[in-house]
């Protein structure tokens, strides 16, 4: 009983504690933007580089284990359907796995995309690039991430 009642009055004692120094958060303060909560931010505008496959420099991943990037304009291919599906002309490529790709050749699709690599058969979930593929601009990230530069 005596443990239970010292249990209950160090309980009521910190949410008093809490409750004294309870002050409410400004809304500068709150979140990752240190503006006012009610301001509408709008991003600065950017193009995507119109360059041709091939022209085009691939920047580095954002972290570690993300997709790489489409390094050219896309606004030619897209939408991507399972019907029409530009990409898999130039990257479908199995016979380039594991080479080193020459300049200004077609990065091919990863072995993880195929049912069948030496038939060059693409996984039916994988057809439509953009999904996890987005065409680069040379943005400043919103938020710092050394994760993929550590590495």
């Amino acid at each position: 009983m005596s443990k239970q009642i010292v249990l209950y009055a160090g309980m009521f004692l910190t949410l008093c504690a809490c409750a004294a120094t309870n002050q409410p958060i400004p809304d500068d303060a709150m979140g990752l933007s240190k503006t006012s909560v009610f301001t509408d931010p709008v991003p600065e505008a950017f193009d995507y580089p119109a360059d041709r496959p091939g022209a085009g420099k691939q920047y580095a991943p954002p972290y570690h284990t993300a997709p790489p990037m489409i390094p050219h304009d896309v606004s030619a291919y897209t939408p991507i359907t399972r019907e029409k599906n530009l990409c898999v002309g130039c990257h479908v490529q199995p016979a380039m796995l594991g080479q080193a790709v020459p300049k200004g050749v077609p990065t091919p699709v990863s072995a993880s995309h195929y049912t069948d690599v030496k038939a060059g058969t693409l996984d039916g979930g994988h057809h439509v690039c953009t999904a996890c593929h987005a065409p680069q601009a040379k943005v400043e990230p919103l938020v710092e991430n050394r994760l993929g530069r550590d590495r």
